[in-house]
C-alpha cells in the first residue's frame, strides 16, 4: 500500500494542476476541471505521512538506546536523545525525521529506479556502448565477483556512460519549484527575491549549440573519472 501511494503521488504531482498549485494555492479552485488530481495527491500524501509517523511511533516503543541502531529511524532517535540531554535539538525533530524518511523513498528510491530503467533503455539502443561496459566489467571485476560501490573508481568507462545518461535523460517532465533567496542579475534580466523559478536541466543539457548529439563518443582515461567530452565535466583524479 505504501508503494502504491508513493507511485500515485509521483504521478499526480506531475499533473498541470499540481504545478499551478505550487505557484499559487488559488489554483486549487480549478482542481475539479482537472479531475480533482490535486485533491487525490494530497490524500495519498497524507496516507504516506501517516504511515511514516506510525513507523516512528513503533520504533520509539521498541528502540534500545544503548545498542547499535537497527536502521535510520533508530539512529535519528538516538541522536535526538543525545541532543536532548545537551538541550541542543536544533532541527532534530520528529517532523524533520518524517520528512527525511519520506525523502529516502520519494527522492531516493524512485529516482534511482527510474535512472536504472533509463540506462538500460539507452544502452539497448547503443550496443557498442553496452559492449564496452561489459568488456570493462569482465576485465576489471571478473565474472566471479559482485560489483560494489567501491569499484566505481576502477570502472571509468561505466562511470562516464552513467554521467552521460544524467545529461541526456529527462527523468522529470518538469523540475521542482525553487524560490530565489536574494535578488539575482542574469544578463539584462533581474530576478527579484521571492520569485518562484522552475529550472529546466534539458535547456542546457540538450542545447544543440552545446551538445550536437544525444550520445556522443564516450571518452575516458584509465585512472580518472571523466564524463564524455561534450559534457564538459572536470576530470577528477582518483587514487
Amino acid at each position: 500500500m505504501f508503494k502504491e501511494n508513493l507511485d500515485a503521488v509521483t504521478r499526480l504531482v506531475g499533473t498541470p494542476i499540481s504545478f499551478l498549485a505550487e505557484i499559487s494555492l488559488q489554483f486549487k479552485k480549478l482542481d475539479s476541471l482537472f479531475g480533482n488530481k490535486y485533491k487525490q495527491a494530497v490524500e495519498k500524501n497524507d496516507k504516506i505521512i501517516a504511515y511514516l509517523q506510525n513507523e516512528i511511533s513503533r520504533h520509539k516503543q521498541t528502540i534500545d538506546y544503548e545498542n547499535e541502531p537497527r536502521d535510520f529511524i533508530d539512529a535519528y532517535l538516538q541522536e535526538m536523545k543525545r541532543r536532548e540531554k545537551m538541550n541542543n535539538l536544533e532541527e532534530f525533530t520528529e517532523k524533520q525525521l518524517t520528512i527525511a524518511a519520506y525523502d529516502f523513498f520519494a527522492a531516493g528510491l524512485d529516482t534511482t529506479a527510474t535512472t536504472c530503467r533509463a540506462f538500460i533503455l539507452y544502452i539497448l539502443y547503443y550496443p557498442e556502448v553496452q559492449s564496452k561496459i561489459h568488456e570493462e566489467m569482465d576485465n576489471i571485476i571478473g565474472k566471479e565477483h559482485i560489483i560494489t560501490t567501491s569499484d566505481q573508481v576502477r570502472l571509468p568507462y561505466l562511470t562516464a556512460a552513467m554521467q552521460e545518461l544524467q545529461r541526456v535523460a529527462v527523468l522529470m517532465p518538469m523540475n521542482i519549484h525553487h524560490i530565489v533567496l536574494e535578488d539575482v542579475q542574469m544578463g539584462k534580466n533581474k530576478v527579484p527575491k521571492g520569485t518562484i523559478v522552475i529550472p529546466q536541466f534539458q535547456s542546457v543539457h540538450q542545447d544543440p549549440d552545446i551538445y550536437p548529439g544525444k550520445m556522443p563518443t564516450i571518452k575516458y582515461t584509465t585512472g580518472l573519472i571523466r564524463a564524455p567530452e561534450p559534457f564538459k565535466c572536470r576530470a577528477i583524479p582518483r587514487n
